[in-house]
């Protein structure tokens, strides 16, 4: 008989379909995570402008200190007197070389640009830091999500092919039940159509595999050959505390894409102000050696001379053709710019931050309630092939039932990872997603 056969075989058949190729090691979230931390180019291009902007402040206190030049240089000249009414002037044509050499020691004495320069690089670091933090937290995220997309199409490729397999067997007993002429024609052409429908449905999920696997090659730097799938038991923490208001506001006070922004108008105001002290008069200290060696003068003569001075620059700037007026009206509306920029993100930090708490709920409530559709529909099944006995139901009946498992079982799974991505995800909008969280997800996978 088919049914007692179907009963033996599909619960070895889903085992084997379900799990990863025993030849293959299974990659956990940590292992390729930590490759990621290593190989990863988007986090390690933050990591370089992170330092790179560090070099920020050791310019701006550049300003601060003294800079000193030497010049040297050689000219030669061609010198012709017409006519002189001074008798110590030599009429006549002469020509000569001459050599200088200038030593420029210049030290800043007030430069309020200068300061206000500082004050802006040290809140640019800073705002290079968090945006570092933030690309950490985004990998931590973006590994996740292309770990658990992975998994989700392991399982459909497993659910795929074990759906096949029964249908399989449908279809065998089909083709012998129409060869006795026990049921008409129409059955065999059924159960075809639903096979090849069941092989499209495992190519295509083959195919999505395959792009998921990629994805995480493409993030980890090495290729996967399979994945450690969650355990059973999946322990189901709803968010503490437990008011989406509270997660609200620590996401407003947390949030590390908020405090970069707000970094990001600061630095804009900062701007605006440096700008503006273009206007401002500016004090330096100035020593100046110079040393001059000629072959020859107006008098007709050579000469060497050495000269040193020390003097105090003051300098007001009057106009300059309108244009630092016009930069620092660029300055302003490029800070207003930022006002906005940073409003709407507060707006957005807000809806997201509720968004995953609720995702949270709802995918608890989610797990818990295809649970139960799972035990019931194994339970639908059982009855089924017990009617199926009696030929109160068909084969057609029984398999439609292993195939509403099947897809139950898939949306099970599927939510069990809505569950754990979303936690992961309101972490993140507090600021508090880190590498602990993924190694305790890790805890609850398994081979």
């Amino acid at each position: 008989m088919f049914l007692p056969r179907l009963r033996r075989v599909l619960p070895a058949l889903l085992l084997f379909l379900l799990l990863p190729p025993s030849s293959a090691q299974a990659n956990d979230l940590l292992y390729l995570y930590k490759l990621a931390r290593q190989r990863d180019p988007v986090i390690q291009a933050a990591q370089l402008t992170n330092l790179a902007t560090r070099e920020r402040l050791r310019q701006a206190y550049a300003g601060f200190l003294p800079t000193l030049n030497f010049d040297v240089g050689y000219e030669y000249t061609w010198q012709n007197i017409l006519d002189s009414d001074n008798l110590l002037f030599q009429e006549g044509k002469s020509d000569f070389g001459g050599h200088n050499f200038t030593l420029t020691l210049s030290q800043p004495l007030f430069h309020y640009a200068a300061i206000v320069q500082v004050r802006q690089a040290k809140d640019v670091v800073t705002r290079a830091a968090f945006e570092y933090l933030t690309a950490e937290q985004e990998l931590v995220l973006r590994v996740a999500k292309l770990y658990l997309e992975a998994l989700s199409t392991q399982d459909d490729l497993g659910f795929a092919r074990a759906e096949q397999a029964a249908l399989q067997l449908h279809y065998e007993l089909a083709q012998r039940q129409q060869a006795k002429g026990l049921v008409p024609v129409t059955d065999l052409y059924d159960a075809r159509a639903r096979l090849t429908a069941a092989e499209e449905r495992q190519i295509s999920a083959k195919n999505a595999l395959d792009d998921a696997l990629e994805g995480l090659r493409e993030v980890s730097g090495e290729w996967v050959d399979s994945l450690a799938g969650t355990k059973k038991e999946l322990p189901l923490v709803a968010p503490d505390p437990a008011a989406a208001e509270e997660w609200t506001q620590a996401g407003l006070k947390q949030n590390l894409g908020l405090q970069v922004q707000g970094l990001a108008v600061k630095v804009a105001a900062q701007e605006v102000e440096r700008l503006k002290a273009g206007h401002f008069p500016t004090l330096d200290l100035v020593a100046r050696g110079n040393r001059q060696r000629t072959g020859g003068d107006l008098f007709g003569e050579g000469r060497e001379t050495e000269i040193m001075n020390v003097r105090v620059e003051l300098k007001l700037p009057l106009f300059q053709g309108g244009l630092l007026r016009s930069k620092v009206k660029e300055a302003t509306y490029l800070y207003q710019r930022t006002r906005k920029e940073e409003e709407q993100l507060v707006r957005s930090v807000e809806r997201l931050t509720r968004s995953a708490y609720w995702g949270v709920i709802s995918a608890i409530g989610r797990v818990e309630a295809l649970q139960q559709s799972v035990a019931a529909l194994e339970l639908a099944l059982e009855g089924r092939q017990t009617g199926f006995r009696s030929g109160r139901f068909s084969s057609l009946d029984v398999l439609d039932g292993v195939r509403d498992l099947f897809f139950s079982r898939r949306d099970y799974a599927r939510a069990r990872y809505d569950y754990i991505l979303n936690s992961l995800r309101l972490k993140q909008m507090v600021g508090t997603l880190s590498e602990k969280d993924i190694d305790a997800v890790n805890q609850w996978l398994g081979e």
